[in-house]
């Protein structure tokens, strides 16, 4: 079977790959110089392989990257050598997390001064039947242990985010028993005195 020649000069790759855990080292080690897989990387990276020494005293093959593009240096390097072709227009689109979503230590501190706030002004609502005595953080937002807290909303704008739950403790006593016209005669007040 021949293969046929592509006329059109904007030809576009698209290629995807899945990188391992290593993917962003500086160097890439190789196999040991003497051994028969060593021929073949030599072959595979050209004059860009170089023999080096490493920490365990081997000596390997190993490719050293200039940048910390790796990703992007290692596609334009098999374009070249393998594909004959430039490899000047390499675009790289990645996926990372880190530059998607914001800072999650900044979204933790906005909720936790969401949170102090809250507290702060549930413990000076005035004409309650009953004295808030703690406000415990229930939700895993409020205690830091959410890979990915909820990303703050504008009140003006409607948007779902995830809520963060918190719990509000009654103290025991004869003034408070334990059943749900007391707990009623609490939340129904709430929401009138509460303005933040």
């Amino acid at each position: 079977m021949e293969r046929e020649k592509c006329t059109d000069e904007n030809v576009t790759l698209l290629i995807g790959f899945q990188l391992s855990s290593k993917w962003n080292n500086l160097l890439t080690r190789g196999p040991p110089a003497k051994s028969p897989d060593a021929v073949h990387f030599r072959q595979f990276w050209g004059d860009i392989c170089e023999l080096r020494k490493f920490p365990d005293n081997a000596i390997c093959e190993a490719v050293v990257w200039g940048s910390s593009n790796v990703t992007v240096l290692i596609c334009q390097h098999i374009i070249q050598r393998h594909l004959k072709l430039e490899a000047n227009n390499v675009e790289e689109r990645t996926l990372e997390m880190e530059e998607i979503l914001p800072n999650a230590m900044d979204r933790y501190s906005t909720i936790g001064r969401a949170y102090d706030k809250l507290s702060q002004t549930l413990r000076l609502v005035q004409g309650l039947p009953l004295l808030i005595t703690n406000i415990h953080p229930v939700s895993s937002y409020l205690r830091r242990t959410a890979p990915y807290p909820p990303l703050s909303t504008n009140a003006v704008i409607e948007r779902y985010s995830a809520v963060v739950k918190d719990s509000v403790a009654f103290p025991l006593s004869h003034i408070s028993p334990p059943y749900l016209p007391t707990i009623e005669g609490f939340y129904f007040p709430l929401p009138n005195s509460v303005l933040i």
